[in-house]
């Protein structure tokens, strides 16, 4: 029993019973307390007494075992054979002094029981006087402390002397002597046995050579070892290996092929291959081979379409890409597809903005500009000319705004719409304005122009449109940001400033920027120390960390490291292995000697010494041991080293303490005082004494002196091998590479890495299970125990729980743990887990526990569950170790997954999915392919479903089909489109739309049949045929149903009506404005009104009365006939149309009879109230009426000193007062005074603001009222008048001197020269002592007990309390003092103290006499109890209870009633039907559209919301939800007020209905009635006008002509041909012919031209169609050509160009010229200096301009102009106004000559150019 610390949590037994229990002495007495702690266990549940039962029975066990075994353990050695270090020694019959004897320390563990002295703690009753404040004796508690004493046993080392052979001999057979010498332990390498005598030779096992054994044998150099493949060679032996993809045969040397399909199928998810020396997987077709080459995978595009949107496009190998359909665009994504948007290109050509429409750009512009036109660009909206701009005074117009201005004598508002009149002192004073109140710059001139004043607070509105701050200035509102922020280039907006992203900051670690700041952050293993910089945090000082000894702090982390002896694993620490090896012979010709110190210097092994100076060397390191220092200092036994800190336990590396236990014996290879020191360099061995022998730079182990040869070097004692950089047999050879040691291999020359190293440059370790020089050895460890070797020396590293060479045993019985060093702690008929070291009971294979009653843990199985599950993760049978296969999985070992087609545990489970759908291995679950659903995948997707589970909700319209796995759609006939959404196009049909219709007369054709559709009034079955007569519409099939005798239309059904009727059956009278045939005549009647169709008598509008409704309905009247009287109340008018009401400010609602709304003021309670601090404003002027202690316009102004209440509008009556409470008139009293108008002093005793203060002068001294202040009577000073005065003064302030002879002190008080009666002291100053009265108290009284005697008289009194003639009785209830004559003045039922007569106060009351309650909140004995009642409740101030208010309930009032109660304990019952009741009072609050007391009553009309509070604001008589006040339009109305009329092109419910107008007419929103444009007639408007009719409605008369008609939009007359000008009555002008008169003649040579058809009359002489060839032409005349038109501007349609160029000089100039006079003698010669190009493409008259340009040219004298033609050309004559142009044609130039008289003109040229 190792001890045990048990706490008692107070467990009320019986003492006896516990006493018992604890004693431990008596095994009888003990089990009836274990009974009696047993039952009170089961009465308490405590689980503490389960641990007390669990005690006191191992103690009596204990106690019984002890007694039994006192002998055997009372110190004996016991009878088993000794221990050494856990190994027996063999008994031997050796003797002291006998050769080669030697002796030594053994020790043996002993038994011994140790006592424990263990406590335990609980309460007892006890009585304690002094109880409460009766001071009596009452019941308390207090915890005693009992002790009981158990026992433990536990192992002790006992050391014992024994006797063996000493190192290098061993014992005979008979044990008695040591004669025989032994063979050095390093003698024969690898396992050699070393054969005895004078020269020992060894004895080698297979696989080594040598003298030594040292050598190990190559058998892969001869034959290749007999290998098929490989042969490796290892130390002692050699192995053949496979390459991958074989294995090797039974003959260990043949390699035959790995059949890998045939496990597991190779790994492959498809098919498996095999091949030779390896295998490939192929997969199945649809799939592809991963890139792991084992998996196989669906196509990417298989699976989803790969993520694309529309369609998925495979590439090589994974890859794949994603188009998109037409119309569509790929996104940045690569895989969705976006709508193309035209706004992304050039901005779909619009100026300003441009939204997308199905594709289409649709272009809108900024505010203050429209679209133009060409529906791209952008045009200003001048907002003055529109008057939108709403300026008081002068508006100016800009581009894209306006600005309003004033005229000189006004400013402009804050609104920048407004003018204010500057008055005389606002242009004296200037800004001054802005520092008046508010009240001051409210007054109104009255001028209607402006207001003399402006509120100009511009940050009172909106905050002056800033997003923080807003500073008023003259100049409008300054905005400003709060720290943090930037303000923006608006002026007005705020942005948050990155403090991190520049060096602002002055974070050291990481910065986060926060809206308006930033903080700082620390990375881990810092804390922030400041708001900046980053301390680290010491890991190691916090306690957090778990570093088993030793915890190291670093810059932001820390590291765990261990004391000298151990190494850290993690943050644990494990001792360091120590190998005991034999130190090998030593030299009989050395010294003993033990190093106290590290040698001076160390033998160098590399040079030649002889024996001589070797002999010299040892002899200059000899010293002499000197006694330990702590033997000198006298350490008390079993202490030792500096200041004797050490005992045996902290001896390390394996080292034991001496007999004397004052020193560590070091194990070889060690040294120090704890041993913790290995040997110096050139040492080991025993206590250091043995020098190393290693030559050539190579280390010993400073255990065993076996030499560690550099890389390189070879031998025993790396004797062998060359110098640094060479190699070879006689180290002729440079080493091809330098090695990081220096030494190549002697033999091949390549590096020689020191042992644990290996690679090119000697830097890599060793592989697990290798080690050694270039890691050339394998490791002879189990790899099951073991965790590899060491990679330097090969030692096995075993596993916890495992021992020996190779790991290969469980640690002994009673061992456990790494390195089986740790001993068992379990009772003796168990053993314990050699890894964990838990007990384990022998219990049957699969159990475990005290009891085995528990099965093994998962995981592990078998005899104490030590064996582990091979199962993969699964768990096996406890006993057997099978493995219990998971769900999914089969198997031996589970790592199976369960086959296609069945799943569950151990895949016992058939899977039952149809149609292809696999199952889940573990569930069972089917996986049902796309298209299928349902548990076993049997059912397809429903018609709208597809895809995984049908969870995809097919997109196909018009009842196409939907491929159940793909979502494809299949149209049906007549339907095409991805989706089926679009029909046939126009002309096709049937399935796919491949059918060609034929249909005539606008027929539609069927999208599925191709079967004709006439359009109405057509039949046949190509539709070629009319409706037969009597009916019309489609299919011919309806009669025509027009009214009043009118005959309809075969195609429409159209009605020809009779008088005053019109519509599709002439049942709808005349349109408003029309009435009589054909609604042809115009009514007169003002604009609202309508006139009756048939006579024309004009029916008013509502609002409007008279013969033509003109005049508006006299004021309190409206409606239709203005019959109806206006119901408008307080003041307001109504709409003479529609009755609504227009209210006075301060009033609202329809019918203007609600106040305005709290907070809101004037017109339409449209402007909101300023007051502050929850004043009220006036709802007509907005007048702030303030809150208690405010006043000011804005009630921004505390209440001046002197004025409180409202508004500051009562004055303050205080007396000794500064002031009072502005919110009450409370009057707050100056120090020393009181009452409700400070008209009092304070009351005596008491002093200070409002007279609180306690006065604490004594003596009877007063005290200031105002400061305390004490006045001290006769004899007394001091601050609160509590020193007499000093010897000699008396009086007043003691300012006497005393009189009395002698100097003799007189009496402080009156200055008395002896002390009055019952006083004594020097000074008089101090009253008789008890028992003693009179002058200077010399009496002695002679009274009993319960008395007192007088200090004047000395006469007996009964002390306080008591009366009686002895005094000895206590005084009755409600009487104390001496006598109990004076009556207690205790109220409230409390007790009266009989000595004091002080009260002691009841539950709930406080003070002298208990005459105050405890305050709120309080209650109890002296008001200690804090309540903690809630929503307003009090508690009962003597125990608490808490009272709740009506509405509430709960111990603490804290929820209110439940639903349907409500008052006092919630016992009254709602009655609200459509609404809650109020918790409180229960009046009901009504749901939304209900009122009445129970919320019964719907909202009447115009009213809605909670009790129906609130107006319907609906325009457009709508009617409003009465729970929501939503609007329900009309007709022809929308939006949240139905305030918005329907969008040109709506109309009907909610705009909801398109007008079937035509001609670009419009409908009326309210019943889709058509409003014709000008020019347009008819229902939809699809008529023209009729002849001589034009404009709106076609009311005009056209005022043209006989036979002229007229435009029908604009009236403008259409001459016939022949006449022109406005009213079409002016015959053409000469020269002009045709419809207007817009032709020019054409006709030549004089001839004339008919005005109606331009025909040429021609004169005598010439003929042809333009009168261009003379009839009997003369010899020399030149021909005239007719072969064309010449092409001036406006006078041809063919192109021709004309080259007017120069081609006779001036008259003066001597050059030859060509005259033209022998063709026109009246012509003068030109001169032509120009050349002017003229070319047309119309045929038109010529404009101003082209006429005016030509003339300019024939006005100048001297000219002659001839014209170039093209090919085409041909002469001609044309004539400008009244100027005539003749061409002739010679030989393609054209001369042309002006007729001066007529303006005429032979052709013409030049280098301006005019063209159309």
């Amino acid at each position: 029993m190792t001890g045990f610390n048990y706490q008692f949590n107070g467990s009320d037994v019986e003492t006896a019973c516990e006493e018992k229990a604890l004693q431990g002495s008596q095994s009888a007495n003990t089990g009836s307390c274990h009974r009696a702690l047993t039952h009170h266990n089961c009465r308490s549940g405590s689980h503490t007494m389960k641990w007390i039962t669990f005690l006191v029975g191992y103690l009596v066990a204990a106690a019984g075992a002890v007694d039994t075994n006192r002998s055997q353990t009372s110190g004996t050695a016991p009878s088993e054979p000794p221990y050494i270090g856990g190994t027996p020694v063999e008994e031997t019959h050796l003797q002291p002094g006998a050769p080669n004897v030697c002796q030594y320390e053994d020790v043996v563990m002993v038994l011994v029981r140790v006592p424990c002295v263990q406590a335990f703690t609980r309460l007892v009753k006890v009585w304690k006087p002094d109880c409460g404040y009766t001071k009596n004796w009452c019941v308390g508690y207090e915890r005693r402390v009992h002790y009981y004493t158990s026992y433990k046993e536990r192992y002790e080392p006992q050391h014992i002397t024994r006797y063996k052979c000493c190192s290098g001999w061993r014992m005979n057979e008979d044990g008695s002597s040591c004669n025989n010498r032994l063979c050095s332990s390093s003698m024969c390498h690898h396992g050699g046995q070393c054969n005895g005598g004078y020269t020992p030779s060894c004895s080698c096992q297979p696989g080594y050579q040598g003298a030594r054994c040292q050598y190990d044998v190559n058998e892969c150099a001869i034959n290749n070892g007999g290998c098929e493949k490989e042969c490796i060679n290892v130390h002692g032996s050699y192995k053949c290996a496979c390459p991958s993809g074989f294995e090797l045969a039974s003959d260990a040397r043949s390699c035959l092929d790995i059949d890998e399909c045939a496990v597991k199928n190779g790994g492959c998810q498809g098919k498996c291959i095999n091949t030779h020396g390896a295998f490939r997987c192929e997969c199945p077709e649809g799939q592809r081979l991963h890139a792991d080459g084992i998996r196989c995978i669906q196509s990417p595009c298989q699976v989803n379409r790969g993520g694309c949107h529309h369609i998925c496009v495979e590439g090589h190998g994974d890859h794949y890409r994603c188009r998109c359909h037409e119309g569509y665009r790929l996104k940045s994504d690569g895989k969705s597809c976006e709508e193309e948007n035209p706004c992304l290109v050039n901005n779909g050509g619009c100026e300003h903005l441009c939204t997308n429409d199905r594709g289409r750009p649709v272009c809108q512009c900024y505010e203050g500009r429209y679209l133009s036109p060409n529906g791209r660009s952008c045009l200003d909206i001048d907002e003055c000319k529109e008057n939108k701009a709403q300026c008081l005074q002068t508006c100016i117009n800009t581009e894209g705004s306006y600005i309003c201005t004033c005229t000189p004598g006004y400013q402009l508002g804050v609104d920048n719409k407004s003018c204010y009149l500057l008055t005389n002192s606002s242009r004296d004073e200037g800004q001054a304005l802005q520092t008046e109140s508010m009240s001051e710059r409210l007054r109104t001139s009255g001028n209607k122009s402006g207001i003399a004043m402006e509120i100009v607070d511009y940050c009172a509105l909106s905050n002056g449109g800033c997003s923080h701050k807003c500073n008023h200035s003259s100049d409008g509102p300054l905005c400003s940001c709060r720290q943090g922020y930037m303000l923006q280039a608006d002026g007005k907006s705020c942005e948050d400033i990155n403090e991190c992203s520049g060096s602002s900051h002055c974070c050291s670690h990481i910065c986060n920027n926060n809206p308006g700041g930033y903080t700082c952050g620390c990375t881990p293993g810092f804390v922030l120390k400041d708001r900046c910089q980053c301390e680290d945090i010491n890991e190691c000082e916090d306690g957090n960390v778990e570093c088993e000894q030793l915890c190291v702090n670093s810059v932001g982390s820390y590291s765990c490291t261990c004391n000298t002896g151990f190494i850290a694993k993690g943050k644990t620490c494990i001792p360091t292995e120590a190998r005991i090896i034999d130190p090998g012979p030593q030299r009989g010709d050395l010294p003993m000697i033990r190093f106290q110190s590290t040698p001076k210097s160390v033998i160098s092994l590399d040079a030649e010494y002889d024996e001589h100076s070797l002999s010299q060397e040892l002899a200059d390191h000899q010293t002499i041991i000197l006694p330990h220092p702590e033997r000198m200092k006298g350490c008390i036994p079993g202490t030792f080293g500096p200041d004797c800190l050490y005992t045996c336990k902290n001896c390390m590396n394996g080292g034991r303490c001496n007999s004397q236990k004052d020193a560590c014996n070091c194990r070889p290879g060690w040294r120090g005082v704890l041993c913790n020191m290995t040997c110096p360099e050139g040492t080991y061995g025993n206590d250091c004494n043995s020098l190393c022998r290693c030559l050539n730079g190579g280390s010993c182990n400073h255990v065993t002196g076996e030499c560690t040869c550099p890389a390189g070097i070879e031998g025993e004692y790396c004797e062998e091998g060359c110098p640094p950089g060479f190699y070879g047999d006689n180290c002729e050879k440079v080493c091809p590479q330098q090695c990081p040691g220096g030494y190549c291999n002697r033999k091949y020359g390549f590096c020689n890495c020191r042992p644990g190293k290996f690679g090119p440059s000697c830097n890599q370790p060793c592989p697990s299970f290798t080690f050694g020089v270039n890691c050339m050895e394998q490791c002879d460890c189990s790899s099951e125990n073991s965790e590899g070797c060491d990679p330097v020396t090969g030692d096995c590293n075993c596993k916890p729980g495992y021992t020996g060479d190779r790991c290969e045993a469980q640690c002994e019985r009673e061992y456990y743990g790494k390195d089986c060093k740790k001993k068992c702690d379990c009772p003796n008929d168990t053993k314990c887990n050699h890894i964990t070291g838990h007990c384990l009971r022998d219990c049957p294979a699969g159990w475990t526990g005290p009891r085995c009653e528990e099965s093994c843990p998962p995981g592990k199985y078998g005899k104490y569950c030590l064996d582990s599950c091979p199962c993969e993760g699964n768990s096996c049978d406890p006993e057997t170790g099978k493995c219990i296969c998971s769900a999914g999985y089969h198997g031996r070992r589970c790592n199976r997954p369960c086959p296609d087609g069945s799943w569950g545990v151990s895949c016992k489970n058939k899977c039952g999915c149809d149609n292809g759908a696999t199952c889940d291995k573990i569930t069972g679950e089917c996986l049902c392919l796309d298209g299928w659903y349902g548990p076993r995948c049997r059912e397809a997707c429903p018609k709208d479903r597809y895809g995984p589970q049908c969870m995809m909700r097919c997109m196909c319209e018009n009842n196409g089909d939907c491929d159940p796995v793909d979502g494809r759609c299949l149209c049906k006939p007549g339907w095409t489109g991805q989706i089926c959404d679009r029909a046939c196009p126009p002309g096709t049909y049937g399935a796919s739309c491949l059918g060609k219709c034929d249909c005539r007369n606008s027929a539609d054709c069927d999208p599925v049949s191709g079967e004709c559709v006439c359009a109405p009034g057509w039949r046949g079955p190509n539709c070629d045929q009319k409706c037969l007569d009597g009916y019309y519409g489609a299919g011919c099939s309806q009669p025509c149903k027009c009214q009043h005798g009118a005959s309809c239309d075969h195609v429409s059904g159209a009605c020809m009506c009779t008088e005053g009727w019109r519509g599709r059956h002439c049942e709808k009278a005349c349109p408003e404005g029309f009435y009589g045939l054909d609604c042809q005549s115009i009514c007169n009647c003002e604009d609202g009104s309508t006139c009756d169709p048939v006579s024309g008598q004009c029916h008013c509008a509502p609002g409007s009365m008279g013969i033509s409704c003109n005049h508006t309905c006299p004021q309190g009247f409206w409606g239709q006939d203005c019959e109806k009287p206006c119901g408008c109340q307080n003041g307001g008018t109504c709409d003479p149309a529609s009755g609504a009401c227009q209210c006075q400010p301060g009033w609202s609602s329809a019918k203007c009879d609600e106040p305005c709304p709290l907070g809101m003021y004037g017109q339409n309670c449209m402007y909101r109230c300023f007051c502050m601090q929850r004043g009220t404003c006036h709802p007509i002027d907005g007048t702030c009426n303030c809150t208690d202690g405010w006043m000011g316009d804005a009630c921004e102004k505390p209440c001046d000193s002197g004025f409180f209440g409202p508004n500051c509008e009562l004055t303050c009556d205080c007396v000794n007062s500064r002031t009072c409470d502005r919110f009450t008139g409370q009057c707050l009293c100056l120090p020393g005074f009181r009452g409700k108008k400070c008209d009092k002093p304070c009351s005596k005793g008491f002093y200070g603001k409002d007279c609180n203060e306690i006065c604490k002068c004594e003596k009877d001294a007063t005290c200031h009222s105002k400061d305390g202040s004490c006045t001290c009577t006769n004899g007394w000073v001091g601050e609160v008048c509590n020193q007499a005065c000093e010897l000699g003064y008396y009086g007043a302030g003691c300012k006497e001197q005393c009189s009395c002879p002698d100097g003799r002190p007189c009496y402080h008080v009156d200055g008395q020269c002896e002390c009055p009666v019952g006083l004594t002291g020097k000074r008089c100053e101090l009253e008789c002592p008890p028992g003693q009265f009179g002058p200077d108290c010399q009496g002695v009284c002679k009274c009993e007990s319960f008395m007192t005697c007088d200090r004047f008289t000395g006469q007996c009194m009964c002390r306080a309390g008591y009366y009686g003639k002895k005094c000895n009785k206590g005084c009755k209830e409600g009487e104390y003092g001496p006598n109990c004559d004076k009556v207690c003045q205790c109220e409230n039922d409390a007790d009266c103290d009989a000595t004091t007569g002080a009260c002691i106060c009841p539950e709930g009351y406080v003070g002298p006499t208990c005459s105050d309650r405890c305050p709120e909140f309080r209650y109890g004995f002296n008001c200690t109890g804090v309540c903690d009642c809630q929503n307003g409740a009090r508690c009962n101030k003597r125990n608490g209870r808490c009272k709740c208010l009506p509405g509430f309930t709960g111990d603490k009032c804290q929820d209110m009633c439940p639903d349907g109660s409500f008052g006092e304990d919630c016992e009254g019952n709602c009655t609200c039907e459509h609404g809650d009741c109020h918790h409180k009072t229960g009046a009901c609050k009504c749901h939304l559209g209900w009122m009445g007391k129970k919320c019964d009553q719907r909202c009447p009309a115009g009213k809605f919301g909670p009790d129906c509070i609130h107006s319907c604001v609906c325009q457009n008589g709508a009617s409003c939800d009465p729970g929501t006040g939503c609007c329900s339009c009309e007709e022809g109305y929308y939006g949240q007020l139905c305030e918005l009329v329907c969008p040109a092109g709506t109309h009907g419910s909610y705009c909801t209905e398109r007008c079937d107008c035509v001609n670009g007419a419009t409908c009326l929103p309210t019943t889709g009635q058509c409003k014709c444009p000008p020019g347009f007639t008819g229902d939809k408007c699809e008529q023209s006008c009729p002849k001589n009719r034009w404009g709106v409605n076609c009311r005009e008369e056209c005022l043209c002509g006989p036979d002229a008609g007229c435009d029908s939009v604009t009236g403008q007359c259409q001459c016939q041909p022949g006449f022109h000008e406005e009213t079409c009555q002016s015959p053409c002008p000469f020269g002009r012919f045709g419809p207007g008169c817009m032709y020019f003649c054409d006709c030549r040579n004089r001839g004339e031209c008919d005005p109606v058809t331009g025909s040429c009359k021609c004169q005598d002489g010439w003929v042809g169609s333009k009168c261009q060839t003379m009839h009997n032409p003369t010899e020399n005349m030149p021909s005239l050509l007719g072969l064309g038109e010449v092409t001036l501007p406006g006078l041809s349609t063919i192109d021709n160009q004309l080259s007017l160029m120069e081609t006779m000089p001036t008259g003066d100039d001597d050059s030859d010229t060509t005259s033209a006079t022998s063709l026109y003698p009246w012509q003068n010669p030109v001169d032509i200096r120009n050349n002017i190009d003229i070319s047309s493409s119309s045929r038109g008259p010529l404009s101003q301009e082209d006429t005016s340009a030509v003339n300019t040219i024939l006005s100048q004298p001297g000219r002659v102009v001839s014209i170039d033609f093209d090919s085409d050309a041909a002469a001609g004559d044309v004539t400008f106004g009244k100027s005539y142009i003749s061409v002739e044609e010679d030989n393609n130039n054209v001369i042309g000559n002006r007729s001066s008289s007529d303006n005429v003109i032979d052709g013409y040229s030049g280098n301006e150019s005019i063209e159309t």
